[in-house]
């Protein structure tokens, strides 16, 4: 009986509206399929199918059409749409204009097996920047990997494996995050004014008895590492990226006008963990606030310990709000804006998705269940996209996905 009463719930939600959890909803299955990513200009969604297909949505008409096969990956750029295809063409997605071909020259020397396979494109200014297996290319030169950097998710001869997210900052700053999941997170950055990568690393005093909140721990690491820490108000900083509060794969990456970052990271091997950070880089280094509030956490080590801290929660993309000045996040929980009370933050609820699972895992939970990117078009709408019910649209009332 409950079998049955199952597949009528679900045989309802795809032929029409249905109650999705906190708000109505209904799928609309134009391709069948799941994207990789999406830029939004006025009322249409262009995006890249699992498949590498480019195409339009228009999510008021509730329209679509196919554009072009063999694209893997967009940006957008004011309000054109460049894509990056197989045949090494950055072109004007909807003038099908060819901008540049990649050159052959750039790659000399690189071995064949990893030569220009290409990963994304992303806007920068009135340039573009082009992640490839090679390297980095950006004003028509290739940005190598260097030979010191130490991650496992890059490789001098088999070369950068493919990052889950990419972020540029108002700082210049591209952040390339890879996620491998029980073995962790590696995050290489690129400065685009120094032309230079490097990797968030860990320094400490390796003294087991100094506790790392007294002023003598302090002090031995000002004076172990003159140039990567200074002391402010009595709290110790870190010169960007040193001791980051990354301890596993990041999820979103969000920022405001003020340069204030946002940082949702989160892992679901053997048990959940996670955590929320605000991360303000000034003069190079960083301040930290870590928001342990705003997830359900249980059994923690101790107050502190976010490493260890497992959460019930899992985490996903989070965005900033240009219309209401808000940052917000995900969770399987549903969608959460975050709200400045005097010294504290809180979170208030927007809404809960309707997610589906893949067969075999008991628990609606989990990297199958995630919404890894999402983009307010105004103060109430918002596009979203999922790992495996497509791009959602959100009016403010109701949910429409494309499949």
């Amino acid at each position: 009986m409950k079998l049955y009463l199952k597949f009528i719930f679900c045989f309802v939600f795809i032929s029409g509206y249905a109650q999705a959890d906190s708000i109505p909803a209904k799928e609309i299955k134009i391709f069948n399929t799941n994207y990789k990513e999406f830029e939004v200009v006025g009322n249409l969604i262009y995006a890249v199918t699992k498949g590498d297909s480019l195409i339009k949505i228009d999510f008021r008409a509730e329209k679509s059409r196919f554009i072009t096969d063999k694209t893997f990956s967009i940006c957008k750029r004011k309000n054109e749409v460049l894509g990056l295809n197989e045949d090494k063409q950055v072109f004007l997605v909807d003038k099908f204009e060819i901008i540049k071909v990649i050159d052959y020259e750039l790659f000399k020397g690189i071995e064949r097996k990893i030569f220009f396979t290409p990963y994304r494109i992303i806007s920068y200014k009135d340039e573009y920047i082009i992640m490839s297996k090679s390297g980095i290319i950006y004003k028509n030169k290739l940005f190598r990997i260097p030979n010191k950097l130490s991650n496992f998710s890059v490789d001098k001869k088999r070369g950068f494996d493919e990052p889950n997210l990419m972020f540029l900052d108002n700082y210049d700053i591209l952040w390339i995050c890879f996620d491998n999941g029980e073995f962790g997170v590696d995050i290489v950055f690129f400065d685009l004014k120094s032309l230079k990568y490097s990797e968030y690393k860990y320094i400490y005093q390796s003294k087991p008895y100094l506790n790392e909140n007294s002023i003598g721990y302090r002090e031995k690491m000002k004076k172990k590492y003159p140039n990567k820490v200074k002391l402010k108000n009595g709290k110790i900083l870190f010169k960007f990226p040193y001791n980051l509060p990354i301890h596993n794969p990041i999820k979103g990456i969000a920022q405001n006008k003020n340069g204030k970052i946002l940082l949702a990271q989160s892992l679901m091997h053997m048990r959940l963990n996670g955590s929320l950070h605000f991360i303000e880089i000034e003069n190079k280094y960083v301040k930290i606030f870590f928001l342990k509030d705003l997830i359900q956490y249980y059994d923690p080590f101790y107050e502190d310990a976010i490493f260890f801290n497992s959460t019930e929660e899992y985490l996903g993309g989070c965005a900033f709000n240009v219309f209401n000045d808000s940052f917000y996040f995900y969770t399987n929980n549903g969608f959460w804006r975050i709200l400045k009370n005097e010294n504290n933050y809180t979170k208030e609820f927007l809404f809960k998705p309707w997610i589906n699972w893949t067969a075999g895992l008991p628990n609606a939970l989990g990297y199958q269940m995630n919404v890894s990117k999402f983009e307010f078009i105004s103060e109430n709408e918002m596009v979203f996209l999922t790992t495996s019910n497509g791009i959602g649209y959100f009016n403010g009332k109701e949910v429409v996905y494309f499949r």
